[in-house]
C-alpha cells in the first residue's frame, strides 16, 4: 500500500470512496430519504465530501490517500492540534454553494449539524491533540486490515515525525458500532459514549484517546 496526500486531481474519487463508504451511516438517515434513488443520494454525498476535504485542506490538515496501484482504497483526514473549527462560512469558501442546488438548504443544515454535534466530547482535548476528522475505506475491500494499515502505517508515523520527539495524543469519535470495536482493537481508550437525537432518531456516539509514544 502506497499512503501519500491527496492531490487536487484526486478529490473527487476520494469524495466517491467517502460517500460510498459512510452512505449506510446512522449519521446520514436525516437525509438519505430526501432523496428518489441512491445513485442520487450518492451524487450528493460525494459533493458533500468534496467540499468537507477542501474545507479541511484550506485550514492546513493534511489529508491522507492509501492506494492499491492506481486505485484509492481508503482516505484520511487528520488535524493537526490548536486548528480552528472548520465553520459554515469555510465549507462556503470550499465551494459549498453548488450542493444547495441539490437538496434544501434544511436538509444540508441538518446534515451539518449532526455531523458537528459529535466533536462535542473531544472538543477540549482537540485544543492540544491531533484529531482523526475522518477515516474511510472503500466498501468493497474492507475488513482487509486497511484502515489499521491507515492508522498504523500512515498516521502513527506522520504524528510521530510531525512531534519532534515528544509525546503526543490522537482522539476522534465514531457513530457507527462497528468502527467503535474496531478502535478498541487498534489501541485506542473510549472515554465517553452518548446519543446524539435528530429528528426521534438516536444515534450512538463514541470518543476515543491514544497516546502516542515518540
Amino acid at each position: 500500500m502506497l499512503y501519500k496526500k491527496l492531490e487536487p486531481a484526486e478529490l473527487t474519487r476520494a469524495a466517491e470512496v467517502m460517500a460510498n463508504a459512510f452512505a449506510d451511516y446512522p449519521l446520514c438517515d436525516c437525509v438519505r430519504d430526501k432523496f428518489t434513488t441512491r445513485e442520487q443520494f450518492l451524487r450528493f454525498m460525494t459533493e458533500i465530501f468534496k467540499v468537507y476535504v477542501a474545507a479541511y485542506k484550506r485550514k492546513g490538515c493534511p489529508v491522507f490517500i492509501g492506494k492499491r496501484g492506481n486505485t484509492i482504497a481508503s482516505i484520511s483526514i487528520l488535524v493537526r492540534p490548536h486548528t480552528p473549527s472548520v465553520k459554515l462560512q469555510d465549507y462556503i469558501k470550499a465551494g459549498a454553494l453548488k450542493i444547495f442546488l441539490m437538496t434544501s438548504p434544511a436538509n444540508i443544515f441538518k446534515l451539518l449539524k449532526v455531523m458537528d454535534s459529535g466533536h462535542g466530547p473531544c472538543e477540549e482535548l482537540m485544543k492540544r491533540s491531533w484529531f482523526i476528522e475522518s477515516l474511510a475505506v472503500a466498501p468493497e475491500i474492507q475488513s482487509k486490515h486497511l484502515g489499521t494499515g491507515m492508522i498504523q502505517d500512515c498516521i502513527l508515523p506522520y504524528i510521530r515525525k510531525q512531534s519532534r520527539g515528544k509525546n503526543a495524543e490522537l482522539t476522534l469519535f465514531t457513530n457507527n458500532e462497528k468502527n467503535r470495536r474496531f478502535y478498541a482493537k487498534n489501541g485506542f481508550e473510549e472515554f465517553d459514549a452518548k446519543e446524539i437525537r435528530q429528528d426521534g432518531c438516536i444515534i450512538g456516539n463514541w470518543s476515543f484517546r491514544m497516546k502516542v509514544s515518540c
